[in-house]
């Protein structure tokens, strides 16, 4: 596999267009003036994730509506990971965040060594933009996570032997109450060892409050319940 792989990398990058290319797609992925997807959380932010030649790693940020309608907007810097990855001695890539509503106060971050599907979870504070000392915490892992309150989280990690599937994600999803040992949270859905991973969700609308757990049992198909 290796060699094949070798022998296809050599083949579409040995030309003078791979160059050219490269150079090219490096200055619109850096450029300055290129479109800010935000994404809306909340009744007050829009938050972007960015990334440029200054920062590689990448900037969480946040502004106001009013701010993103002005040609140059504000942004408020939640976290640099290019600054984190220097402080801790780390190869920190940015994964994903799942943030607490209605508060929008905290959020729980992933991040890979590398860019790997393994990821770090750390719980973040929004106000004091600080990790959470004593927060909900995972162990590099596969692993999905979600809110459920401010003192509740769903969490589907590696749990030990037997708790993943064939594909290596988690087959076990979990409610974990904030301050106890990750040993003692509860299970609440259990996959199939051969079913690609699972997965939960709490929908905290008003009225309509909900939870949902359901497992892939291939990339194009799943079955949930709630």
């Amino acid at each position: 596999m290796r060699d094949r792989n070798a022998e296809t990398v050599a083949a579409l990058t040995g030309g003078e267009r791979f160059g050219t290319l490269r150079t090219e797609i490096g200055q619109m992925l850096d450029a300055d003036d290129r479109i800010t997807y935000p994404g809306w959380r909340g009744d007050r932010y829009y938050y972007n994730f960015w990334r440029d030649a200054a920062h590689p790693r990448g900037l969480w940020r946040r502004t106001t509506l009013d701010q993103y309608r002005r040609r140059e907007p504000e942004w408020d810097v939640l976290l640099d990971v290019d600054a984190l990855a220097a402080e801790e001695g780390e190869n920190w890539v940015w994964s994903d965040v799942t943030v607490l509503r209605p508060g929008y106060e905290c959020c729980l971050i992933s991040l890979s060594r590398g860019g790997a599907d393994a990821v770090v979870v750390r719980e973040f504070d929004l106000v004091r933009r600080v990790f959470v000392k004593d927060g909900f915490t995972l162990s590099e892992a596969k692993s999905v996570v979600c809110w459920i309150d401010a003192d509740h989280i769903y969490v589907a990690t590696d749990f030990g032997p037997g708790s993943l599937t064939t594909s290596g994600y988690p087959r076990v999803i979990k409610r974990w109450w904030r301050g106890t040992p990750l040993a003692e949270a509860e299970v609440v859905y259990e996959g199939q060892v051969d079913d690609v991973g699972v997965g939960a969700s709490h929908d905290s609308t008003p009225g309509f409050e909900r939870d949902f757990v359901g497992a892939a049992c291939s990339f194009i198909a799943a079955r949930a319940t709630c």
